[in-house]
């Protein structure tokens, strides 16, 4: 807990440095680290403000790529708060964003988010779930990110039982 707080008030200070040049990319970098920071704490109204003020920077900057990576993040706050169709919402506008965008990890990533949130409230059947995690670990696959890779092989698992 103490190591969280203390990564809070060097992210602070880093947020103050960047704001002192006027670097508004940086500003929202760290800004999105502190709410992955908060959401590990499990403070998640603190969580959904930091990414929300991330995402509008970002939006005014044009960053698309770092834009979804924040959706994801938002989704994922609002998924452990049991509010499901606004994380179906920020996955959706993670994935339509990402469309446009030739990044497969956060492709992967938000395919598969939104595939496995489906899958879990019933709104889509097994077959439905498995190509789309299928898609997902292709692009997780292109991209080399072995923590995703495992993670969509453990739901394939799951959903085949």
């Amino acid at each position: 807990l103490e190591q969280y707080n203390q990564a809070q008030e060097y992210l602070q200070q880093s947020i103050e440095t960047y704001q002192a040049v006027g670097n508004r990319w940086g500003s929202s970098s760290i800004i999105s680290e502190r709410g992955v920071i908060a959401l590990l704490q499990k403070k998640y109204t603190l969580a959904r403000s930091y990414f929300e003020q991330s995402i509008a920077i970002r939006r005014d900057l044009g960053n698309v790529l770092h834009r979804a990576g924040d959706l994801l993040w938002l989704g994922k706050v609002a998924e452990v708060q049991e509010q499901r169709a606004e994380a179906e919402s920020h996955y959706q506008e993670a994935l339509q964003l990402l469309e446009a965008v030739d990044e497969p990890i956060n492709k992967a990533s938000a395919l598969f988010l939104l595939a496995k949130l489906r899958f879990t409230q019933g709104m889509q059947g097994v077959s439905s779930t498995l190509e789309q995690f299928q898609i997902a670990l292709q692009l997780a696959q292109s991209g080399d990110s072995q923590p995703l890779l495992q993670e969509i092989r453990e739901e394939i698992e799951k959903v085949n039982q």
